[in-house]
């Protein structure tokens, strides 16, 4: 796995057409109205499929995954993540989601074009996982950055929605936006693992 930490404002110049200047966007004058000083730190996706929108529809499968295991039936956390000027869905209708991720969330870089970093998602024709465990790049936390450079939550408990994508449709990053946590070295080795009754592991190649 090739795992990439989304940089926040704090360690950016820009964000798109946002000049941070490695600050929190909310200290620029355009924020000063916001509640609690805050906003969502989100991380926008691109795609280079003709006729992308940006976001897509969560199919009512997911939707019931959304609510019920990832935000554990906790109506205040989903309705947080459903609401329209929320920065993730931005729309009247439910489960209609930018696609985007949050600022210090994890993504899984499956391609390497240039500086586009392609990214790990699921798709609508998907069906969720059966399991969730509590960490899965395609999943990512709502994070918000305040006017005092921190990048937090709003919420009592965390609120968590999976990166979405249409079948066929490709993800990516530039890479000024990522900086590398894990990168799987190329080609792996292969080893065997063995354990012996004193449950100690040895390793040979």
């Amino acid at each position: 796995m090739n795992l990439y930490q989304i940089k926040t404002d704090m360690e950016l110049a820009s964000v798109y057409s946002i000049p941070t200047n490695y600050h929190s966007r909310t200290l620029l004058p355009g924020y000063s109205h916001l509640p609690g000083g805050e906003t969502t730190a989100t991380m926008r996706f691109q795609c280079d499929t003709p006729g992308f929108k940006g976001n897509v529809q969560y199919p009512p499968i997911w939707m019931a995954w959304v609510k019920n295991v990832l935000n554990e039936s906790d109506k205040s956390r989903y309705q947080y993540l459903f609401r329209r000027a929320g920065g993730i869905q931005n729309s009247e209708t439910e489960g209609r989601m930018e696609q985007l991720g949050c600022e210090g969330n994890y993504v899984n870089v499956i391609a390497i074009e240039g500086n586009k970093y392609f990214i790990s998602t699921f798709e609508t024709d998907q069906a969720p996982p059966e399991k969730w465990d509590g960490f899965d790049p395609r999943v990512h936390r709502i994070t918000v950055v305040n006017r005092l450079d921190q990048l937090t939550r709003s919420t009592a408990k965390e609120v968590w929605f999976p990166l979405m994508a249409r079948p066929g449709e490709r993800l990516w990053l530039d890479v000024k936006y990522l900086k590398p946590v894990f990168v799987s070295p190329l080609p792996v080795a292969e080893f065997d693992i063995t354990i012996d009754k004193d449950k100690s592991p040895h390793i040979s190649n």
